[in-house]
Protein backbone atom coordinates (compact mmCIF):
# COMPACT_ATOMS: atom_id res chain seq x y z
CA UNK A 1 0.00 0.00 0.00
CA UNK A 2 1.80 3.10 -1.23
CA UNK A 3 0.17 6.43 -0.49
CA UNK A 4 1.16 10.03 0.01
CA UNK A 5 1.28 10.42 3.76
CA UNK A 6 2.09 14.11 4.22
CA UNK A 7 -1.51 14.91 5.13
CA UNK A 8 -2.18 11.77 7.17
CA UNK A 9 -1.85 11.78 10.95
CA UNK A 10 -1.56 8.40 12.60
CA UNK A 11 -2.06 7.52 16.23
CA UNK A 12 1.44 6.88 17.54
CA UNK A 13 1.98 3.27 18.65
CA UNK A 14 5.69 3.82 19.34
CA UNK A 15 7.60 4.51 22.53
CA UNK A 16 11.14 5.77 22.95
CA UNK A 17 13.59 2.93 22.39
CA UNK A 18 11.30 0.84 20.17
CA UNK A 19 12.91 -0.36 16.95
CA UNK A 20 11.05 0.18 13.68
CA UNK A 21 11.81 -1.94 10.61
CA UNK A 22 10.67 -0.23 7.39
CA UNK A 23 9.59 -2.05 4.24
CA UNK A 24 9.40 -0.96 0.63
CA UNK A 25 7.01 -3.88 0.10
CA UNK A 26 4.94 -5.47 2.86
CA UNK A 27 1.50 -6.47 1.52
CA UNK A 28 -1.33 -6.73 4.03
CA UNK A 29 -5.03 -7.08 3.37
CA UNK A 30 -6.98 -3.88 3.97
CA UNK A 31 -9.05 -5.50 6.72
CA UNK A 32 -5.86 -6.54 8.51
CA UNK A 33 -4.27 -3.13 8.10
CA UNK A 34 -7.25 -1.48 9.77
CA UNK A 35 -6.65 -3.60 12.90
CA UNK A 36 -3.00 -2.59 13.38
CA UNK A 37 -1.08 -2.83 15.64
CA UNK A 38 -1.24 -6.63 15.87
CA UNK A 39 1.03 -8.51 18.24
CA UNK A 40 2.82 -11.54 16.81
CA UNK A 41 4.76 -12.32 19.99
CA UNK A 42 5.30 -10.42 23.24
CA UNK A 43 7.31 -7.38 22.22
CA UNK A 44 6.92 -8.01 18.47
CA UNK A 45 4.10 -6.50 16.42
CA UNK A 46 3.06 -5.34 13.00
CA UNK A 47 2.29 -1.65 13.39
CA UNK A 48 1.37 1.34 11.29
CA UNK A 49 4.47 3.07 10.00
CA UNK A 50 5.22 6.15 12.16
CA UNK A 51 5.07 8.62 9.28
CA UNK A 52 5.47 11.61 11.59
CA UNK A 53 8.88 10.24 12.56
CA UNK A 54 9.93 9.92 8.92
CA UNK A 55 8.65 13.37 7.99
CA UNK A 56 10.42 14.92 11.01
CA UNK A 57 13.45 12.66 11.32
CA UNK A 58 15.61 15.21 13.15
CA UNK A 59 12.81 16.45 15.41
CA UNK A 60 9.63 18.50 15.36
CA UNK A 61 11.43 21.72 14.46
CA UNK A 62 13.80 20.25 11.89
CA UNK A 63 13.96 21.45 8.30
CA UNK A 64 13.56 19.40 5.14
CA UNK A 65 17.25 19.88 4.40
CA UNK A 66 18.11 18.33 7.75
CA UNK A 67 15.72 15.41 7.33
CA UNK A 68 16.48 14.37 3.75
CA UNK A 69 19.90 12.73 4.37
CA UNK A 70 18.49 10.53 7.14
CA UNK A 71 15.43 9.54 5.12
CA UNK A 72 17.54 8.86 2.04
CA UNK A 73 19.65 6.45 4.05
CA UNK A 74 16.86 4.30 5.49
CA UNK A 75 13.90 4.94 3.16
CA UNK A 76 14.96 6.22 -0.29
CA UNK A 77 11.66 5.10 -1.83
CA UNK A 78 9.89 7.79 0.16
CA UNK A 79 11.96 10.56 -1.42
CA UNK A 80 11.38 9.45 -5.01
CA UNK A 81 7.62 9.71 -4.74
CA UNK A 82 6.69 6.10 -4.09
CA UNK A 83 5.26 7.01 -0.71
CA UNK A 84 5.36 4.96 2.45
CA UNK A 85 4.41 1.34 2.96
CA UNK A 86 1.99 1.85 5.80
CA UNK A 87 2.96 -1.26 7.77
CA UNK A 88 6.20 -1.96 9.59
CA UNK A 89 7.48 -4.39 12.20
CA UNK A 90 8.02 -2.95 15.67
CA UNK A 91 10.28 -4.49 18.32
CA UNK A 92 9.52 -3.07 21.77
CA UNK A 93 12.09 -1.29 23.90
CA UNK A 94 11.88 -3.95 26.62
CA UNK A 95 13.72 -6.36 24.32
CA UNK A 96 17.48 -5.94 24.52
CA UNK A 97 19.35 -4.37 21.62
CA UNK A 98 21.27 -7.61 21.15
CA UNK A 99 18.00 -9.55 20.72
CA UNK A 100 15.99 -7.11 18.59
CA UNK A 101 17.47 -8.45 15.35
CA UNK A 102 16.69 -12.08 16.22
CA UNK A 103 13.11 -11.20 17.12
CA UNK A 104 12.67 -9.33 13.85
CA UNK A 105 14.09 -12.09 11.64
CA UNK A 106 12.03 -14.68 13.49
CA UNK A 107 8.87 -12.67 12.74
CA UNK A 108 9.75 -12.21 9.07
CA UNK A 109 10.73 -15.87 8.79
CA UNK A 110 7.44 -17.04 10.29
CA UNK A 111 5.47 -14.95 7.79
CA UNK A 112 7.47 -16.23 4.83
CA UNK A 113 7.27 -19.87 5.91
CA UNK A 114 3.48 -19.54 6.15
CA UNK A 115 3.15 -17.70 2.83
CA UNK A 116 6.25 -16.81 0.76
CA UNK A 117 5.10 -13.59 -0.88
CA UNK A 118 7.42 -10.78 -1.94
CA UNK A 119 8.83 -8.68 0.90
CA UNK A 120 11.41 -5.92 0.58
CA UNK A 121 13.13 -4.40 3.61
CA UNK A 122 14.47 -0.86 3.36
CA UNK A 123 15.86 0.23 6.72
CA UNK A 124 15.43 0.47 10.46
CA UNK A 125 15.78 2.96 13.29
CA UNK A 126 15.35 3.36 17.02
CA UNK A 127 12.36 5.56 17.81
CA UNK A 128 13.38 8.64 19.78
CA UNK A 129 11.35 11.65 20.84
CA UNK A 130 10.29 15.06 19.56
CA UNK A 131 13.88 16.29 19.68
CA UNK A 132 15.00 13.55 17.29
CA UNK A 133 12.59 10.87 16.12
CA UNK A 134 14.99 8.74 14.07
CA UNK A 135 17.93 7.50 16.12
CA UNK A 136 20.55 4.95 15.05
CA UNK A 137 19.37 4.75 11.41
CA UNK A 138 20.32 1.56 9.54
CA UNK A 139 20.22 0.82 5.83
CA UNK A 140 18.89 -2.72 5.30
CA UNK A 141 18.67 -3.93 1.72
CA UNK A 142 16.96 -7.32 1.87
CA UNK A 143 14.27 -8.87 -0.31
CA UNK A 144 12.83 -12.31 -0.87
CA UNK A 145 14.74 -14.18 -3.58
CA UNK A 146 11.80 -16.46 -4.37
CA UNK A 147 8.14 -15.59 -3.96
CA UNK A 148 4.68 -16.53 -5.14
CA UNK A 149 4.50 -13.16 -6.90
CA UNK A 150 7.07 -14.31 -9.47
CA UNK A 151 4.75 -17.02 -10.75
CA UNK A 152 1.38 -15.40 -10.06
CA UNK A 153 0.06 -15.71 -13.61
CA UNK A 154 1.27 -19.27 -14.17
CA UNK A 155 -0.32 -20.49 -10.94
CA UNK A 156 -3.48 -18.36 -11.22
CA UNK A 157 -3.10 -16.80 -7.80
CA UNK A 158 -5.78 -14.25 -7.04
CA UNK A 159 -4.28 -10.78 -6.57
CA UNK A 160 -5.70 -10.52 -3.05
CA UNK A 161 -4.09 -13.85 -2.18
CA UNK A 162 -0.69 -12.18 -2.43
CA UNK A 163 -1.42 -10.20 0.76
CA UNK A 164 -1.10 -11.42 4.31
CA UNK A 165 -4.48 -11.88 5.99
CA UNK A 166 -5.66 -12.68 9.51
CA UNK A 167 -5.34 -16.44 8.98
CA UNK A 168 -1.71 -16.06 7.84
CA UNK A 169 -0.86 -14.06 10.95
CA UNK A 170 -2.42 -16.67 13.23
CA UNK A 171 -0.34 -19.38 11.59
CA UNK A 172 2.80 -17.23 11.85
CA UNK A 173 2.15 -16.60 15.55
CA UNK A 174 1.97 -20.34 16.14
CA UNK A 175 5.48 -21.06 14.82
CA UNK A 176 7.28 -17.87 15.87
CA UNK A 177 8.19 -19.08 19.39
CA UNK A 178 9.79 -22.25 17.98
CA UNK A 179 11.75 -20.21 15.42
CA UNK A 180 13.04 -17.90 18.15
CA UNK A 181 14.03 -20.87 20.26
CA UNK A 182 15.99 -22.40 17.37
CA UNK A 183 17.73 -19.15 16.39
CA UNK A 184 18.87 -18.70 19.99
CA UNK A 185 19.75 -22.36 20.56
CA UNK A 186 23.49 -22.11 19.90
CA UNK A 187 25.05 -25.59 19.77
CA UNK A 188 22.12 -27.40 21.37
CA UNK A 189 20.19 -27.88 18.10
CA UNK A 190 22.85 -27.91 15.37
CA UNK A 191 20.84 -29.64 12.66
CA UNK A 192 17.60 -27.68 13.02
CA UNK A 193 19.55 -24.43 13.37
CA UNK A 194 21.40 -25.23 10.15
CA UNK A 195 18.17 -26.18 8.38
CA UNK A 196 16.39 -23.00 9.40
CA UNK A 197 19.38 -20.73 8.78
CA UNK A 198 20.00 -22.22 5.33
CA UNK A 199 16.33 -21.72 4.42
CA UNK A 200 16.47 -18.07 5.52
CA UNK A 201 19.72 -17.58 3.62
CA UNK A 202 18.35 -18.84 0.33
CA UNK A 203 15.11 -16.97 0.76
CA UNK A 204 16.00 -13.66 2.39
CA UNK A 205 19.33 -13.25 4.16
CA UNK A 206 21.53 -13.38 1.05
CA UNK A 207 21.02 -11.48 -2.20
CA UNK A 208 20.98 -14.39 -4.64
CA UNK A 209 20.51 -13.09 -8.17
CA UNK A 210 20.86 -16.37 -10.06
CA UNK A 211 18.64 -19.44 -9.97
CA UNK A 212 21.71 -21.67 -9.81
CA UNK A 213 22.80 -19.87 -6.62
CA UNK A 214 19.46 -20.67 -4.98
CA UNK A 215 19.66 -24.30 -6.12
CA UNK A 216 23.10 -24.54 -4.51
CA UNK A 217 21.49 -23.64 -1.15
CA UNK A 218 18.45 -25.91 -1.40
CA UNK A 219 20.32 -29.16 -2.00
CA UNK A 220 22.49 -28.95 1.16
CA UNK A 221 19.37 -27.98 3.11
CA UNK A 222 17.46 -31.08 2.00
CA UNK A 223 20.54 -33.23 2.55
CA UNK A 224 20.84 -31.94 6.11
CA UNK A 225 17.11 -32.18 6.72
CA UNK A 226 17.15 -35.86 5.76
CA UNK A 227 20.12 -36.37 8.14
CA UNK A 228 23.01 -36.48 5.67
CA UNK A 229 22.85 -39.93 4.08
CA UNK A 230 26.37 -41.22 3.49
CA UNK A 231 25.41 -43.07 0.29
CA UNK A 232 22.49 -43.35 -2.15
CA UNK A 233 21.67 -39.68 -1.52
CA UNK A 234 19.04 -39.47 -4.24
CA UNK A 235 17.08 -42.46 -2.98
CA UNK A 236 17.35 -41.73 0.72
CA UNK A 237 16.75 -37.98 0.60
CA UNK A 238 13.69 -38.35 -1.64
CA UNK A 239 12.14 -41.27 0.25
CA UNK A 240 12.76 -39.79 3.70
CA UNK A 241 11.33 -36.39 2.83
CA UNK A 242 8.36 -37.86 0.98
CA UNK A 243 7.48 -40.11 3.89
CA UNK A 244 7.91 -37.24 6.36
CA UNK A 245 5.60 -34.93 4.40
CA UNK A 246 3.02 -37.60 3.60
CA UNK A 247 0.08 -36.64 1.39
CA UNK A 248 0.02 -32.92 0.58
CA UNK A 249 -2.88 -30.88 -0.83
CA UNK A 250 -2.29 -28.25 -3.52
CA UNK A 251 -4.11 -25.00 -2.75
CA UNK A 252 -5.06 -24.24 -6.36
CA UNK A 253 -5.92 -27.61 -7.86
CA UNK A 254 -7.13 -29.12 -4.56
CA UNK A 255 -5.23 -32.21 -5.64
CA UNK A 256 -3.63 -34.49 -3.08
CA UNK A 257 -0.03 -35.38 -3.85
CA UNK A 258 0.86 -38.81 -2.55
CA UNK A 259 4.22 -39.41 -0.93
CA UNK A 260 5.09 -41.56 -3.96
CA UNK A 261 4.54 -38.57 -6.27
CA UNK A 262 6.61 -36.30 -4.03
CA UNK A 263 9.41 -38.87 -3.90
CA UNK A 264 9.41 -39.19 -7.69
CA UNK A 265 9.51 -35.40 -8.10
CA UNK A 266 12.51 -35.02 -5.77
CA UNK A 267 14.33 -37.88 -7.51
CA UNK A 268 13.74 -36.31 -10.90
CA UNK A 269 15.13 -32.92 -9.86
CA UNK A 270 18.02 -34.50 -7.95
CA UNK A 271 19.13 -36.50 -10.99
CA UNK A 272 18.96 -33.42 -13.21
CA UNK A 273 21.02 -31.12 -11.02
CA UNK A 274 23.34 -33.24 -8.86
CA UNK A 275 26.39 -35.21 -9.92
CA UNK A 276 25.97 -38.63 -8.27
CA UNK A 277 29.73 -39.12 -7.96
CA UNK A 278 30.38 -35.63 -6.55
CA UNK A 279 28.21 -35.13 -3.51
CA UNK A 280 27.33 -31.46 -3.04
CA UNK A 281 28.12 -30.29 -6.56
CA UNK A 282 25.52 -28.62 -8.74
CA UNK A 283 25.28 -29.37 -12.44
CA UNK A 284 23.18 -27.63 -15.07
CA UNK A 285 20.61 -29.71 -16.95
CA UNK A 286 20.91 -30.33 -20.66
CA UNK A 287 17.67 -28.42 -21.22
CA UNK A 288 16.55 -25.16 -19.59
CA UNK A 289 12.86 -25.62 -20.40
CA UNK A 290 11.85 -26.73 -16.89
CA UNK A 291 14.54 -24.91 -14.90
CA UNK A 292 12.19 -22.43 -13.19
CA UNK A 293 9.58 -25.08 -12.50
CA UNK A 294 12.17 -27.38 -10.94
CA UNK A 295 13.51 -24.56 -8.79
CA UNK A 296 10.13 -23.52 -7.43
CA UNK A 297 9.04 -27.11 -6.79
CA UNK A 298 12.20 -27.90 -4.84
CA UNK A 299 11.86 -24.64 -2.94
CA UNK A 300 8.27 -25.48 -2.03
CA UNK A 301 9.28 -28.93 -0.84
CA UNK A 302 11.94 -27.27 1.33
CA UNK A 303 9.40 -24.83 2.76
CA UNK A 304 7.00 -27.65 3.59
CA UNK A 305 9.79 -29.58 5.34
CA UNK A 306 10.75 -26.58 7.47
CA UNK A 307 7.12 -25.79 8.25
CA UNK A 308 6.31 -29.33 9.32
CA UNK A 309 9.49 -29.50 11.41
CA UNK A 310 8.24 -26.45 13.33
CA UNK A 311 4.78 -27.87 14.05
CA UNK A 312 5.77 -31.40 15.03
CA UNK A 313 4.71 -32.57 18.45
CA UNK A 314 7.31 -31.94 21.13
CA UNK A 315 8.11 -35.65 21.38
CA UNK A 316 8.62 -36.00 17.62
CA UNK A 317 10.73 -32.84 17.53
CA UNK A 318 12.89 -34.18 20.37
CA UNK A 319 13.37 -37.45 18.48
CA UNK A 320 14.54 -35.49 15.44
CA UNK A 321 17.04 -33.60 17.60
CA UNK A 322 18.50 -36.88 18.86
CA UNK A 323 19.63 -38.02 15.41
CA UNK A 324 23.42 -37.87 15.18
CA UNK A 325 25.19 -35.34 13.02
CA UNK A 326 28.24 -36.15 10.85
CA UNK A 327 31.56 -36.06 12.66
CA UNK A 328 34.81 -35.11 11.00
CA UNK A 329 38.40 -36.10 11.69
CA UNK A 330 37.46 -39.70 12.50
CA UNK A 331 39.33 -42.79 11.40
CA UNK A 332 37.84 -44.67 8.47
CA UNK A 333 36.44 -47.33 10.79
CA UNK A 334 34.94 -44.81 13.23
CA UNK A 335 33.48 -42.78 10.35
CA UNK A 336 31.72 -45.88 9.03
CA UNK A 337 30.33 -46.62 12.49
CA UNK A 338 29.14 -43.01 12.86
CA UNK A 339 27.44 -43.11 9.46
CA UNK A 340 25.77 -46.43 10.26
CA UNK A 341 24.44 -45.17 13.60
CA UNK A 342 23.11 -41.98 11.99
CA UNK A 343 21.53 -43.94 9.14
CA UNK A 344 19.72 -46.26 11.55
CA UNK A 345 18.50 -43.33 13.68
CA UNK A 346 17.29 -41.47 10.60
CA UNK A 347 15.52 -44.55 9.24
CA UNK A 348 13.62 -44.98 12.50
CA UNK A 349 12.54 -41.34 12.47
CA UNK A 350 11.59 -40.98 8.80
CA UNK A 351 9.88 -44.37 8.46
CA UNK A 352 7.33 -43.36 11.06
CA UNK A 353 4.01 -41.99 9.73
CA UNK A 354 3.39 -38.38 10.76
CA UNK A 355 0.21 -36.41 11.12
CA UNK A 356 -1.04 -34.52 8.06
CA UNK A 357 -1.52 -31.01 9.44
CA UNK A 358 -4.33 -29.03 7.74
CA UNK A 359 -2.17 -25.88 7.52
CA UNK A 360 0.48 -27.77 5.54
CA UNK A 361 -0.68 -26.96 2.00
CA UNK A 362 1.42 -26.69 -1.15
CA UNK A 363 1.16 -23.52 -3.22
CA UNK A 364 2.52 -25.33 -6.30
CA UNK A 365 1.29 -28.22 -8.38
CA UNK A 366 4.24 -30.61 -8.51
CA UNK A 367 2.92 -32.28 -11.65
CA UNK A 368 1.93 -29.36 -13.89
CA UNK A 369 4.49 -27.36 -15.82
CA UNK A 370 4.79 -23.58 -15.79
CA UNK A 371 3.77 -22.05 -19.09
Amino acid sequence: MHKNTNSILYVNDFNKGDKCFLFSNFPLSQSLYEKLPIELFPGVSIAKTPCHAINNAEGNFSTKAENVPVIAHIYPEYLIGRGVVHACIKIDNNISEAQKGSFFWAAVGALIIVKPIFLSLSGAFIYGDQNRFICTPEKLNYKTNLSLNAIQQQCNFDKNFLNYDARDLELAKAILPKILNILNSGDSMPRVLYNLSMFFQLLFWENLNFESSIFSKIFPLLDSFSCNPSYKHNEKVSSRIANFLGDITCINSEKNFSKEEIEARIKCIWELYRYPELHGHLKLPTTQSTFTKDLFDLFEISRLCIYKMLILSESDFENYLKISIPKFGLSLSDAKDNNKIRDNEASLFFNKPYENFPELISFFDFTNKLV
